[in-house]
């Protein structure tokens, strides 16, 4: 089901409830080392004192992911995240209505029976970029390079409320159709492959945001103070949805003869297990679409494709053949690929050769009527003037994967998820460029400044060494005055961090 985790942004505002783990004096490790959780004797009872961790030998030690409290801690340097309670409904929060058009509420939990991790949510420690925070695209993804423990992952969970990203060690995990590795209240993610939060109530798998207000999007933004939500939590209890004990993920039976790529509104309408991408306010979705995530793992019904996009994300859709051409034979201008519906567009699997007749899953994309290569040519604001992202449209787009990028006034055309394509998607003169955290983009190759702004009037974009690899590429930003054009200058650039070309 869609299920709704709160605002991961008003986390730190939320009631922390301490929860006690019971006595596990004595924990053997992966390593074989012994471990005392409590300042009791190894094979004594527990005195409530703080963790000592390891044992004289020094052995490495790995607890990510253990139960804890806070009054006992974490053994080694790993600190105890305490649980945070929830409450979905209720008269302090989003209404939840029942099919008889009466109100529920119910409450959860954040963190079950303590999470030790490096850092909880409460310090700066969990803010992405912070001191001492761990790293979720760090360069080198060799287990223990992100700062976390070998048997652990930087991950990130959500923004804060002040927009910035919460990151957290979490146990590593392989996930399964049929069993959890991970400990009761928690469940193997497909994504990240990590030990989160699982579902704990039947009712968080029937939940699903319905269109109220009957103006044919939903609006998931939080109301303004004082205000009502346009739209409302509703519970599927008819679509029969529970809550598994044996994955800690949610399950439901789907409805006969349902297919991936499917129009919906409630997961209930989709394959058994799957899920609902809906239609919110920015039309990602456009008529809702039934997917299954994990089909790696899980498969696909019949009929279906199990598409790779990267950065673990595997989910079932509509069978397609890739198609580089914008223009579209049945109608004469831009359009869909002929085997996805309008507003999709037909993903290479990233193994099949282009000649065979299906390489390829629908998903939302961007076929138009542009034809010649725009690579870092200036589109409206990304955003476009009602969140419609209609400024895609300016912009080249084979494989429908075009895209107006950077946040700014003037955007710049690139085609994202370029590594999911064939080597020659991104045109002439131009490269794809791995930006971490699974996204991947088209950026225009350069040598100097001039090369970025001479056909877009971007000045104020760069010619930067991204990677550090020698291969320069125009980026809104810059490492020095070098990168930028005659007359501008390199401001806040740090060795970490680029800066911005700005007028003399």
């Amino acid at each position: 089901m869609n299920r709704q985790w709160g605002s991961l942004g008003l986390f730190v505002a939320l009631a922390m409830v301490g929860v006690g783990c019971g006595d596990d004096d004595v924990v053997a490790t992966d390593g074989g080392h012994i471990i005392t959780l409590d300042s009791g004797a190894d094979s004594g009872p527990s005195d409530g004192g703080a963790d000592l961790g390891p044992v004289a030998d020094g052995g490495p030690s790995c607890a990510v992911g253990r139960a804890c409290d806070v009054a006992r801690g974490c053994n080694g340097l790993l600190a105890c995240q305490d649980e945070i309670a929830y409450t979905q409904g209720g008269a302090m929060g989003e209404p939840v209505y029942l099919p008889d058009g009466g109100t529920t509420m119910y409450n959860g939990l954040y963190f079950q029976g303590g999470y030790c991790t490096n850092a909880d949510i409460s310090n700066a420690g969990s803010r992405e970029g912070a001191p001492g925070a761990c790293d979720p695209n760090p360069a080198d993804t060799t287990p223990g390079m992100d700062g976390c423990p070998a048997c652990a992952k930087c991950t990130s969970i959500g923004p804060d409320a002040m927009g910035i990203n919460i990151v957290q060690c979490y146990q590593r995990c392989s996930p399964s159709a049929t069993s959890n590795p991970c400990r009761a209240g928690y469940t193997c993610d497909f994504g990240s492959q990590v030990c989160i939060f699982g579902c704990q109530t039947d009712q968080e798998c029937q939940l699903y945001r319905a269109d109220t207000n009957g103006n044919g999007v939903l609006e998931s933004d939080p109301p303004a103070a004082g205000g009502v939500p346009p739209d409302h939590l509703t519970l599927d209890v008819a679509g029969g949805a529970t809550c598994s004990a044996t994955t800690g993920r949610c399950t439901q039976p789907g409805a006969a003869g349902a297919t991936s790529g499917s129009t919906c509104v409630l997961d209930s309408e989709c394959e058994m297990d799957g899920r609902c991408l809906g239609e919110m306010s920015y039309s990602d979705f456009p008529g809702g679409f039934c997917t299954k995530f994990g089909c790696d793992v899980l498969g696909c019904a019949a009929g279906g494709k199990c598409l790779d996009l990267g950065g673990g994300t595997n989910l079932c859709t509509t069978p397609c053949k890739i198609n580089s051409v914008a223009a579209d034979a049945n109608t004469g201008v831009g359009s869909h690929d002929d085997s996805c519906r309008p507003g999709f567009a037909c993903f290479w699997d990233g193994l099949s050769s282009p000649a065979v007749a299906i390489n390829g899953g629908c998903f939302p994309g961007n076929y138009n009527a542009v034809t010649t290569e725009n690579i870092g040519s200036s589109c409206n604001d990304p955003d476009g003037p009602a969140g419609d992202r209609s400024s895609d449209e300016q912009c080249w787009s084979p494989y429908g994967l075009g895209r107006c990028i950077f946040d700014a006034t003037v955007g710049s055309c690139t085609i994202l998820g370029c590594s999911m394509l064939p080597t020659d998607a991104c045109g002439t003169g131009n490269s794809c460029v791995d930006l971490g955290g699974g996204t991947s983009a088209c950026l225009r190759d350069c040598t100097a400044a001039t090369d970025c702004s001479a056909d877009a009037g971007r000045p104020t974009f760069g010619c930067v060494d991204l990677l550090s690899t020698g291969a320069k590429k125009c980026w809104p930003g810059c490492l020095a005055t070098a990168d930028c054009n005659t007359g501008y200058v390199c401001n806040g650039a740090t060795a970490t961090s680029l800066g911005e070309c700005v007028l003399m």
